[in-house]
């Protein structure tokens, strides 16, 4: 929500004066003079990006539990399933999810946020512009990559880049940080579950549909038809069952 708010003010922006990338330029003075200009402006842009870029990842950090299970459960597979095939061994898997959280989750509600009803309005050109601008620092930030000759005008970025990336590497591992897909599915019955997978709890309640009692009884009755000479036990206890509404 914090990001929503974020990304809906910088697309309200409305002034040219204001803008992130505007194409002023000052036909004042000499050349000296010109360059001066052009470098503070550039100066001052740059600050504006790395605010807005500051602001984003800060409050990414700060909503880390808010990540859905399945998002952050998956991350955490790509690690591990990087850590055993990767042949570099110097090689740190971790920045392989930014492909999962920026480039499919993050980036594109900040470069659409019309599309994703963060606004209610189309967003202008110069608004999608300036939106396109931050979404491309963040992802070269999320993979620690520094701008060079092919975007000789994002350059200046690279400071950002470099003074946030130990905070992007703890981002990352409180990211993988989770519980495994098992113990996550012990702390939520689902509506069935293997035992391998759901602990004997003390309740003995199973959450169960009626199409799979109507399977399970079939599955049962099968079985039973197929063992001759088999005899219940009286002394086991039946767990209590619960159906959904």
């Amino acid at each position: 929500e914090k990001i929503n708010g974020l990304v809906r003010r910088i697309s309200l922006q409305r002034s040219h004066n204001n803008s992130i990338t505007s194409d002023q330029s000052s036909n004042q003075g000499d050349k000296e003079n010109r360059e001066k200009l052009v470098q503070q402006e550039i100066e001052k842009r740059t600050t504006i990006l790395s605010n807005f870029a500051n602001r984003i990842f800060a409050i990414l950090i700060q909503s880390v539990d808010q990540i859905p299970f399945g998002l952050r459960w998956i991350c955490s597979e790509v690690v591990r399933f990087g850590k055993r095939n990767s042949t570099d061994q110097s090689a740190n898997v971790i920045y392989l999810i930014s492909n999962v959280i920026f480039s499919r989750y993050i980036t594109p509600a900040i470069c659409t946020p019309d599309s994703f009803g963060i606004v209610e309005h189309d967003c202008s050109p110069q608004q999608r512009r300036n939106l396109v601008i931050i979404a491309k620092v963040l992802q070269n930030f999320s993979n620690n990559k520094l701008f060079g000759e092919r975007e000789f005008y994002m350059t200046p970025m690279n400071k950002f880049i470099t003074a946030h990336s130990h905070e992007l590497l703890g981002f990352y591992n409180s990211i993988v940080d989770v519980e495994t897909l098992e113990e996550h599915m012990s702390m939520k019955l689902g509506s069935f579950v293997v035992p391998e997978i759901l602990p004997i709890v003390e309740t003995h309640i199973i959450h169960i549909k009626l199409n799979e009692l109507i399977t399970l009884h079939s599955l049962c009755s099968s079985l039973y038809q197929s063992l001759p000479n088999v005899t219940l036990s009286s002394s086991i206890s039946s767990p209590s069952i619960s159906y959904p509404e």
